[in-house]
This record gives C-alpha cells, sequence and structure tokens, in this order.
C-alpha cells in the first residue's frame, strides 16, 4: 500500500468525475470503475465551494490517495464494509484532532479499465525515472478528499502532521507510523523506497502506536476554535 496526502484548493470533486487531467486523453468512465466507498461527493462540493467563498484560507482540501497491489484489493473489495473500514481507520489515524462527524469528506476507488498510461515525468514526482515514451502500471487506489471545514466547530480540520506545528521531518515521521499501524491492521504490504533511495526503516507496531500516541496529544492540545450552534452553522 503506498498512500500520498496533499493540500488543495479546487478541481478535486471534478477530476473525481470527470478524470480530465493536463496530458490526458481519456475521461473517468473510460479509464476507470468508479465505486463508492464512504462519505458524500456532493457535501464535500459544496463545502469546498463555502470554503472559497466563505475563507481566507491558502487551500480549502486535503487529497488523500492510497493505492493497492492487484492481491491487495482483490482480497479487500470481497468482504462487504471493508473498504469503507480502510477509509475511516486512514482518517482516524491522520486527523486525531478531530471525530468523524466533524469531517466532510468522500471516498471512491479508482479500478483501473486501462492498465497502464504514458508516464508523467516530474521533478522529484514518483514517474520522474521514467521517459515520456515510457509506460506505467495503475494500480487499484481509493481517492479521499477531506474539506477544511469542520462541520462542528469554526477551526480548520487539520492533520495531526502535515500541518500545524509539526516540522517537516515530524510531518514525515507521523505520516509513515500512520501508514505503518493501517498496513499491520489490514495485513497490507508497506511502501518500499524508490529506485536509488535509502531503504526505508521499519518500526515495530508498538514503537509507531508510541510516535502516534506523541502526535496526537500534541495535535489534541490545539483548539479547534467555538463549537458551533449547529452544523455548518456559517
Amino acid at each position: 500500500m503506498i498512500s500520498n496526502i496533499t493540500l488543495g484548493k479546487s478541481g478535486l470533486p471534478e477530476y473525481l468525475m470527470s478524470g480530465r487531467k493536463v496530458g490526458s486523453e481519456y475521461s473517468r468512465d473510460e479509464k476507470d470503475h468508479r465505486l463508492f466507498i464512504d462519505g458524500s461527493i456532493e457535501a464535500l462540493s459544496d463545502s469546498i465551494e463555502w470554503v472559497q467563498k466563505n475563507k481566507n484560507w491558502k487551500n480549502s482540501y486535503y487529497h488523500a490517495t492510497l493505492a493497492f497491489t492487484h492481491d491487495e484489493w482483490e482480497r479487500l473489495s470481497q468482504e462487504e464494509g471493508k473498504l469503507q473500514e480502510v477509509v475511516q481507520e486512514y482518517i482516524r489515524l491522520n486527523f486525531p484532532n478531530h471525530n468523524l462527524d466533524e469531517i466532510i469528506h468522500h471516498a471512491e476507488a479508482h479500478v483501473p479499465k486501462i492498465l497502464y498510461e504514458p508516464a508523467e515525468p516530474k521533478r522529484g514526482g514518483a514517474h520522474s525515472k521514467y521517459s515520456e515514451t515510457e509506460f506505467v502500471e495503475r494500480h487499484p487506489h481509493i481517492h479521499l478528499g477531506i474539506s477544511l471545514q469542520n462541520a462542528l466547530y469554526s477551526g480548520q480540520i487539520s492533520t495531526g502532521g502535515a500541518t500545524g506545528k509539526a516540522s517537516r521531518s515530524g510531518s514525515i515521521a507521523f505520516k509513515q507510523c500512520c501508514d505503518e499501524i493501517l498496513c499491520a491492521k489490514f495485513d497490507l504490504i508497506p511502501a518500499v523506497a524508490g529506485e536509488g533511495k535509502e531503504p526505508v526503516k521499519r518500526k515495530s507496531l508498538e514503537e509507531n502506536l508510541q510516535i502516534w500516541d506523541r502526535f496526537k496529544s500534541a495535535a489534541q492540545g490545539r483548539s479547534k476554535g467555538k463549537e458551533l450552534k449547529s452544523s455548518l452553522e456559517t
């Protein structure tokens, strides 16, 4: 399992539905089977629009992706409710200062119809070692969008490590421990280092849980703002 999480301003719901991006000639329905997992794409879209209109925030949402081997996907997708369980555990681990009812999110899986696509060389990107004429394999993956709008409090939704007071090295450590805890719970294979990079130093589950608890305590020390009188109060 390989995960990534970034911040974005606009366009995620539209991308999930259309699949169109620079350099791609295929639509979403041509590229993938879409599978709803959790949340609501309508609620996420409305919340992102609300943030853009009402808040002077640099970003509007988090966008997480979780990619799986074909064997992992076959096992997870066969058990009813298992993919939703994976998504909700990912949220719990990565957003330790928030309960699920605070979070406006949408999660869907994309199971490839087109198994290979041209590499997109990007500086520092996952495909940077490929030339423009090479193809990379596409794997089953989950897209998870989380609005920065908190459904119950006036402050922003924030992860335990990607924003706030955590240093860059701390953010990397937090992400790694979350990924390894998730992999241990669902019997997944953690991502390996890319070509030319040092091997990732793994920690035991007990060590990762201790690291996560420290980040959780720090995250829960940050204010979530005032409690809203009603859900999604403006």
